[in-house]
């Protein structure tokens, strides 16, 4: 898990746990003022997470060639998937629910309507203060893009809807789908 913009990721102590405190909204303006994630490397940005940059997670973490997605290759991916359930079959796209179990954990399981490759995203949750939420519901995934000062765009999915352009503010710890 990593605030949005810093390489160094945030591992939890329990289910319910982060040891390191990632932030939160204190009513100051900026937004940051006080707060843990006002005095990380990642809040100076004011722009996309370029690819090679420093501030990028997956590759500091995996190395070349990988990267973190961008808002466009979520908005690309989604437009060229189907839902499916464990066994293959399409989910029913008229339920808001995209979600399914494989193997016991829920997620969102994908396949490529071009090539047949398939994806899953699990319910990773998310970092918030000290705190582990949302996991097993609900996912929550950096893309590179940034939006403001207090936001950047990530994918978030839930029992409601899979919304692949979300916002969400930058110090929340977010899973990362590294891509090539």
């Amino acid at each position: 898990f990593f605030s949005w913009g810093n390489i160094d990721g945030h591992n939890p102590i329990s289910n319910s746990a982060f040891s390191y405190n990632w932030g939160g909204v204190n009513g100051a303006e900026p937004w940051y003022e006080g707060q843990p994630y006002g005095s990380t490397p990642g809040n100076t940005l004011t722009g996309n997470i370029a690819v090679g940059e420093d501030f990028d997670a997956a590759r500091a973490n995996l190395g070349d060639p990988w990267r973190m997605p961008t808002n466009a290759n979520f908005n690309e991916l989604f437009a060229n998937i189907r839902y499916i359930n464990a066994d293959g079959t399409e989910v029913d796209t008229t339920k808001a629910d995209k979600r399914v179990s494989v193997n016991g954990i829920l997620g969102l399981y994908l396949e490529s309507k071009i090539n047949g490759a398939r994806l899953f995203f699990s319910c990773s949750g998310r970092g918030n203060g000290r705190s582990w939420s949302l996991r097993g519901s609900n996912g929550n995934y950096w893309s590179s893009s940034f939006s403001s000062a207090r936001f950047a765009r990530n994918l978030y999915f839930y029992s409601g809807g899979v919304l692949p352009q979300d916002l969400s503010s930058r110090y929340y710890g977010f899973a990362l789908r590294p891509v090539q």
